[in-house]
């Protein structure tokens, strides 16, 4: 529950500030709210990334990336009924495979949290899609 309130301060402060600012290298995870193409999260080895997702459009799609040597199993929260955003269930996807799903189709500010089904518990392969 702690990663969940952690990543919504986030998205919150992200999309109220547009990103982060300041001296020195950046470490915010949380993109600028500002749309610069179609939304993409990418599966790599040492995680998702980004593991806030920004969506602003239901005419976008949303590109799930699987950029690890593994297969992974992205499905929605919470674990194992994977009800919350059942369009998040991309299901199983080997290395070097993309899944595309349609874009946020539910109005106004939705997060919606995802998982590796095969690593339910390891935050690194867990992220929100924010939608707007």
């Amino acid at each position: 529950m702690s990663s969940r309130f952690l990543a919504l301060c986030l998205a919150i402060a992200a999309a109220a500030c547009g990103g982060s600012s300041g001296g020195g290298p950046s470490q915010d995870p949380v993109p600028s709210p500002t749309p610069v193409g179609p939304p993409s999260m990418t599966i790599t080895p040492a995680g998702v990334s980004p593991q806030v997702l920004h969506a602003f459009d239901e005419k976008e799609t949303i590109t799930f990336i699987n950029g690890d040597v593994r297969p992974h199993d992205m499905r929605s929260d919470p674990h194992p009924a994977h009800t919350d955003c059942p369009a998040l269930s991309v299901g199983s996807m080997m290395p070097g495979d993309r899944r595309e799903i349609p874009g946020p189709t539910l109005p106004g500010f939705t997060l919606c949290y995802y998982h590796d089904e095969l690593d339910p518990t390891n935050n690194a392969y867990r992220g929100v899609v924010v939608t707007h």
